[in-house]
């Protein structure tokens, strides 16, 4: 038998994806906050859960650099101090914490930096924002970057950068990581040019997605290397929740797929109950219990929720074995303790156009 590799904690369990402001409100003005989100860490941790990626929470206004600085905290999700409890309290319970520094997420040029030259002076502020969040304790720092705008050169260069400063801010007990979800046509070019030395995640589009489709999808992930390490991503902040992107009766599908591909899954907040998307936002108010606005806040809240929508909330479905969040438990699970998802090889043993079949296997351990 081949002993178990030594792996990255990145790569070691599944991550949860948060938007603050729509998770938990813990002082009763209708926004969700740092606070809330530390209220909640049982809930993450349930599920089996490695790490939490946070934000964006810095402030800034859409489109607009001058008004955006990625090293301060809006003010309706608390403050520093706020955010180093929060940082404590996840890692006492085995949590690691990512900070999400997309800069321009609402913006019209979605996902994109300001400068799209990527030139060295905008490098180096990108850096200076990077070091700061990583002298304040996080275990990691991730960005959504749209690529087509961005020369390779200066591309390829940012990245050995955000590798470097990593490296330097880390050490044996505490590693760090940077988490690039890249959108556009260089994403095989950066996997082929940083094997395993920045996690790249592929975000998968299911939106009005065919079977036919998906599979060109999912052989399109693994076209880079069928045992390369990735990190997953289905539902997300500017896409949408799973259930809303596909027919609710492939929820649980989609779940399965996700924790038994190799690679890290990023779970989406709420996606585990089934939350839905509002008319005109994928950022939802999560949905903890039967009290006044299903336990998010006392006050008002941000956002008019949606009263047509799905009422299923955490408290409902924690008990029903046979529930969506309890099956997110169970795969969370297995992929923390089975070793033909953890370490196992990925062979695709179906290649035709409507089945998307494989196996994972690790010594004499494998699924179909």
């Amino acid at each position: 038998c081949n002993p178990p590799p030594r792996l990255h904690w990145w790569y070691d369990g599944p991550m949860y994806q948060i938007t603050p402001r729509s998770f938990q409100d813990s002082d009763g003005d209708g926004n969700g906050d740092l606070s809330g989100i530390k209220h909640q860490l049982h809930h993450i941790k349930m599920l089996h859960m490695r790490a939490i990626i946070i934000g964006p929470i810095h402030q800034y206004k859409p489109d607009d650099r001058n008004k955006t600085n990625l090293k301060s905290i809006d003010m309706i999700y608390g403050n520093i101090q706020n955010f180093r409890y929060l940082i404590k309290s996840a890692n006492t319970r085995g949590l690691k914490v990512l900070i999400d520094l997309t800069p321009n997420p609402l913006g019209t040029k979605l996902n994109k930096w300001f400068n799209t030259t990527f030139d060295f002076e905008e490098q180096n502020k990108i850096l200076a924002d990077f070091q700061f969040w990583l002298r304040t304790g996080v275990d990691g720092i991730f960005i959504s970057l749209s690529t087509d705008d961005i020369e390779t050169s200066m591309l390829l260069s940012s990245l050995k950068r955000w590798k470097d400063i990593g490296n330097e801010y880390s050490t044996t007990r505490k590693p760090r990581v940077v988490v690039v979800c890249l959108e556009g046509s260089q994403r095989t070019t950066m996997l082929e040019n940083f094997p395993g030395e920045i996690m790249f995640v592929y975000s998968i589009n299911l939106l009005r997605v065919t079977s036919s489709a998906f599979t060109a999808v999912m052989n399109q992930a693994f076209s880079h290397g069928e045992n390369e390490l990735i990190g997953l991503l289905f539902g997300n902040p500017y896409k949408g929740h799973i259930v809303s992107l596909v027919s609710e009766n492939l929820g649980k599908l989609i779940a399965l797929i996700m924790f038994t591909l190799p690679g890290t899954p990023i779970i989406y907040y709420g996606d585990e109950i089934g939350l839905e998307d509002y008319q005109k936002s994928p950022s939802p108010l999560m949905r903890w219990n039967n009290s006044k606005h299903d336990g998010f806040t006392v006050g008002s809240p941000w956002i008019k929720p949606d009263l047509k929508l799905c009422r299923n909330n955490t408290m409902q479905q924690s008990d029903d074995p046979l529930s969506l969040l309890s099956f997110y438990k169970q795969l969370g699970f297995f992929k923390k303790e089975l070793e033909s998802l953890k370490y196992g090889s990925f062979r695709k043993v179906l290649n035709e156009t409507t089945y998307f079949a494989y196996t994972r296997q690790w010594n004499a351990h494998g699924i179909l």
